[in-house]
C-alpha cells in the first residue's frame, strides 16, 4: 500500500492520488472529520509502535536519497524541541507557514489541537477538498503549485519569496519530498530533520561538511523510540540503541 501511493505521487499520477483521499471523506461534516483527526493523534500517542510499518524505495523511483529501505511510523507526533522553536519564531514576529502534500484538514487538525500547542500559522498551502455547506466534497481545490517536491520550492519562491521581497529565514523538512525546497529557495538556514535511514543524500552531505555557499545547513538528530531530538547530528532508528547517519 504504501509504495503504491508513493508511486501514485508523480506528476502524471497525482490526479489519481487526489480522487483516492478527496472520494475516501466526502460528505463528511468538516467538523467531524476535525475531531476524527484528533481522535487518531490521541491513540497514536497512546499506541505509538502500532503504526510501526516497513518501508522500501521501489528500485525504479529516482530520487535524491536513492533508494533505502527504513522503519516508518505511520503517523504524528510533536517534540518540545519543536514547540519551542515554533514559539520563538512566532514570539520573534517571524510569520509560519506550512506546505504539505497532505490533505489539508489532515494538517489543520494537528495545527489546531490544542494537546501539540502550536503557534497560529500564517497560512497554509495544502491539497483541498471543496467544502459545501460544512460537508466535504469528492473535488479537489488545484494549487498554483502542487505542494511537493518541485511544487513546494515553487510556492516558497514564487508565492512566499514576492510578498517579503526576500528569501526565508528558515526551511524546515525531513524527507526527500523537501529536498527541492531545501536547495532551491536560498534560505538564510536550512535545517533537516535526519531520518536516520542510513543514507546520506546531497543536503546532508552539506550538513555535516558545514558547506555554507551562502545558506547554513543544519542536520538535526531524533531519537525515534523515545520522539524527542538528539543534541547531535545523528539518529536512533525506532527500537535501535546505536545513533547512525
Amino acid at each position: 500500500m504504501w509504495q503504491w501511493l508513493h508511486l501514485l505521487q508523480t506528476p502524471e499520477r497525482i490526479q489519481d492520488l487526489i480522487y483516492i483521499i478527496a472520494f475516501a471523506y466526502a460528505e463528511m461534516r468538516v467538523d467531524d472529520y476535525l475531531s476524527l483527526i484528533q481522535e487518531c493523534h490521541a491513540f497514536y500517542h497512546n499506541h505509538p509502535h502500532f503504526f510501526l510499518q516497513h518501508y522500501e524505495t521501489p528500485k525504479d523511483y529516482f530520487n535524491h536519497s536513492g533508494c533505502y529501505a527504513e522503519e516508518i511510523e505511520n503517523g504524528f507526533y510533536v517534540t518540545q524541541e519543536m514547540r519551542d522553536l515554533l514559539w520563538q519564531i512566532h514570539h520573534a514576529g517571524i510569520d509560519i507557514y506550512v506546505i504539505s502534500s497532505s490533505d489539508y484538514y489532515d494538517v489543520l487538525g494537528a495545527a489546531t489541537n490544542p494537546a501539540f500547542a502550536f503557534p497560529p500559522i500564517k497560512e497554509f498551502f495544502t491539497m483541498k477538498q471543496e467544502v459545501r455547506d460544512g460537508i466535504l466534497c469528492p473535488k479537489h481545490i488545484p494549487l498554483p503549485y502542487w505542494s511537493r517536491k518541485q511544487g513546494k520550492a515553487d510556492t516558497v519562491n514564487q508565492i512566499l519569496r514576492p510578498r517579503y521581497n526576500e528569501p526565508p529565514l528558515l526551511v524546515v523538512g525531513d524527507s526527500e519530498g523537501d529536498d527541492e525546497m531545501m536547495s532551491q529557495c536560498e534560505a538564510k538556514v536550512v535545517l533537516q530533520i535526519n531520518r536516520g535511514n542510513g543514507g546520506l543524500h546531497a543536503l546532508k552531505e552539506k550538513a555535516l561538511a558545514q558547506k555554507q555557499e551562502g545558506t547554513i545547513y543544519l542536520l538535526q538528530g531524533v531519537d525515534r523510540s523515545h520522539h524527542c531530538f538528539r543534541p547531535d547530528q545523528k539518529s536512533i532508528p525506532v527500537g535501535g540503541k546505536n545513533a547512525i547517519f
